[in-house]
Order: structure tokens, then sequence, then C-alpha cells
């Protein structure tokens, strides 16, 4: 036996001790290498140990920046938009129990991505909006939507109105309940959904982050009375139209219902220009 006999051990690092011990018992008296094998096995395990390690941490600091950018993400998010106050590093490390590195990289992606503005002084800042700003973005938001739930509406299956149907129960279930949170997620749901059955990655994405900007705006709009049964008859008379197939109705409904919300937001004293 010579030494390139043991090297498949090494390509799979599938071999334990106990084969090595074996291999070298059987022929080590026909063999010079023993020992070589023994270090070679030891290497491997070490090498594989450390690759490990390294994958393990780097899944572990994703995850863990995953966690806090969602986090803080929602925790900005469910703040009414005319409440004031600053959030540091510190401060939010102590509330999601974590360390400093995972909170200051969920900050800067959400700096990246417009949602907020950190400044030394004053915290995490979400950035004002304007009136200009608002009529900006609900002309998109009509553009895009109705375009959308035309091309959409004419082809959705049963499984799919089905769906639909259910975020309507649900925004039901929430409005009884006078939850406003609960009944602003399932209303983002039933928008979403037309979104991801025209499966668009570009005007998906464009649109969550107008959504998220205009989130806590829209907490303040269902608080004011009447507004979130309005909403829920808006999404009722939208979803008939889908269920008959007719994506011109669908596209003339979601207009009345976004040109409803742009001058719901104008509406509310305080609304634009929030601080958090």
């Amino acid at each position: 036996m010579n030494a390139s006999d043991t090297v498949p051990f090494r390509k799979s690092r599938k071999g334990t001790f106990f084969h090595f011990f074996i291999l070298d018992l059987t022929f080590g008296f026909f063999s010079e290498y023993p020992m070589k094998n023994y270090r070679l096995y030891f290497t491997c395990m070490q090498e594989e140990s450390q690759e490990n390690l390294q994958r393990s941490l780097i899944v572990h600091n994703k995850k863990k920046k995953d966690q806090a950018y969602e986090q803080i993400r929602k925790l900005i998010l469910q703040r009414r938009s005319t409440e004031r106050f600053a959030l540091s590093e510190n401060s939010l490390a102590a509330e999601l129990k974590m360390s400093r590195t995972p909170i200051r990289e969920a900050l800067q992606r959400l700096q990246t991505e417009g949602f907020i503005e950190i400044h030394p002084n004053r915290g995490v800042v979400i950035p004002e909006v304007s009136v200009v700003e608002v009529n900006e973005t609900f002309a998109l938001r009509m553009a895009v939507e109705e375009f959308v739930i035309r091309e959409v509406a004419p082809f959705m299956t049963p499984g799919q109105i089905q769906e639909m149907d259910t975020y309507l129960l649900r925004q039901k279930e929430a409005m009884e309940r006078s939850d406003v949170l609960e009944y602003l997620r399932h209303d983002k749901d039933f928008h979403d959904l037309f979104f991801r059955l025209y499966s668009n990655t570009l005007i998906f994405n464009t649109i969550q982050r107008v959504l998220d900007r205009f989130y806590s705006m829209g907490t303040n709009v269902l608080r004011k009375p009447g507004s979130v049964q309005r909403s829920f008859e808006e999404h009722c008379m939208i979803a008939d139209a889908v269920r008959k197939g007719d994506g011109n109705g669908a596209a003339a409904a979601m207009h009345v219902h976004l040109l409803t919300g742009k001058n719901n937001v104008l509406s509310i004293p305080g609304t634009i220009g929030s601080v958090v």
C-alpha cells in the first residue's frame, strides 16, 4: 500500500478516526505512512470545523441583522405619525435585546432605502412628507395599481379570488373589533395580492417602498370616524368587479379608493411632516 491509497478519505471528508485506525491496524506493518494518515485526518477535520464555524457565524449574523431590520421597521411604522420621539442605537439595542452591531446595520439599511434619516443629536427621523410628495405618490399609485388590477382581474382563478375574499373577511373582523393596525395589515394584504399575481418584481418592490413611507399616516387616517368603514366598502366594490372578471370596473373602483385615500391623508392635521 502507498500513500495515495488514502487520498479518497481526504476528498470526501467522510472518513472517521475509526476508519483510519482500522486501515493502519490492518496495513500498518506494510505501510510507512500510518502517522501521516492520522495527521491527514485531523487536518481535514480541523479545516471542516473551521469552515462550519465560519458558515454558522455568517448565517447567525445575517439572521440577527434581518431580525433587527424587521423589528425596528415595525416599531417605527406602528408609531403614530404625529408622535415625536428619538431612537438611538443604545435604546434600540436595550429594547430589542441585541448588540449594537446588527442594530447599526439595520439602521443603515433603512437609511439607504430612504425610510429614515439618522441625525447625531436627534436620533432616528422619518423624513418629512410634503403635500407635493403626497400628490406625486398617489399619482404613482393610481397609475400603477389601476393598471395592474385591470390586467389581472380577468384572469384570476377561483383559488385566487378565495384568497382575496379571505383578506376581506379579516378586514371585516378587524373593523368590528376596532383594531386599526390589524385592519391596516389586511388592507396591505389585499393590495399586495394583485401585485403578486402580476409578477413584476420591480413594480412590487417600488410600491412596497412607497406604501411603507405612508404606513404611519394610514393609522391616523383610519382613526378618523367612518374611515375604516368607507375603506372596507371601497374594497368590496373592487372585489365585486374582480369576481366578475371586469378589469376596467376594478380599475375604476381602485381609482375611487385611492383618490379617497389621498384626500384623507391631506385632510388630517399634523399628518404631513412626521418625525420619529
